[in-house]
């Protein structure tokens, strides 16, 4: 078995919320439910894909100002408007990277959320396919909130 990241877990109470990325699926929070009397979505696929954004506001909370997700959520992540490659963000200060890629992760850009808080986002090659996980930092991963992504058969 692979670890994802080293250290202590124990079982932190966890926010997590669900999302669907097939456009116009519209599901509940909480439950992960589809909502069948939605309003019908008549938007782009790019537009329903940039409101992943309001549920990054809702898990990027409380000092959790990193993500780290998979590459396949990392692809979906770098065609959004509110993200900045590594390549050309801002500079980044090196101890707040260092954990992470000592754990094995890649830094690979910036999310800025509505509240203009910028958040840096790790991909880790292990992470499951379908999620993007909020922390503090590396070593209180079992404080993560969470987005689940459901309908990534659609990759």
């Amino acid at each position: 078995m692979t670890k994802i990241f080293p250290g202590k877990r124990t079982s932190m109470p966890q926010k997590k919320v669900f999302w669907s990325r097939n456009p116009g699926e519209y599901l509940d929070k909480d439950s992960g439910e589809i909502l069948h009397d939605a309003p019908r979505f008549d938007g782009t696929v790019l537009m329903w894909y940039n409101g992943i954004r309001d549920y990054l506001d809702e898990i990027c909370q409380d000092g959790r100002t990193n993500i780290v997700t998979s590459p396949e959520i990392q692809t979906l992540l770098e065609h959004l408007y509110f993200y900045t490659s590594a390549f050309t963000s801002v500079p980044t200060v090196e101890e707040k990277i260092k954990p992470f890629t000592d754990a094995g992760c890649t830094f690979e850009g910036n999310v800025l959320l509505s509240n203009q808080l910028s958040v840096m986002v790790f991909v880790n090659p292990y992470w499951p396919t379908n999620k993007i996980s909020a922390t503090e930092s590396c070593d209180k991963l079992d404080e993560k909130h969470d987005i689940i992504i459901k309908e990534m058969g659609i990759i």
